[in-house]
């Protein structure tokens, strides 16, 4: 009986770790040519890629980064010192953000 609560308890904390994680749903994917190049997955947050790439894409320009989008769910931005590197640069949903 008790380790069949331990379980069921155990179960009950990963299911709400779930609910409240943070996902990445931009990341960066390489750099070249003087740009930062970000990818944008579908399905994350149950939102669509081109949805992220619009809310990243809006973040960063309104910090004043020189940003456009690359296809439906990438995007890309011009890399300048005030910018810093590229990989440290993300967008995320979920609850736990």
């Amino acid at each position: 009986m008790k380790s069949s609560i331990s379980f069921v308890f155990m179960v009950l904390m990963a299911c709400i770790a779930m609910v409240y994680a943070c996902d990445n749903a931009c990341v960066g994917s390489s750099e070249r040519n003087g740009r930062c190049y970000y990818s944008c997955t579908e399905n994350r947050c149950n939102m669509s890629g081109a949805h992220h790439q619009g809310q990243f894409l809006g973040a960063l320009s309104d910090k004043g980064y020189d940003c456009r989008p690359e296809g439906a769910t990438s995007l890309s931005c011009k890399k300048t010192p005030s910018f810093g590197g590229c990989f440290t640069h993300k967008w995320t949903c979920g609850r736990g953000c």
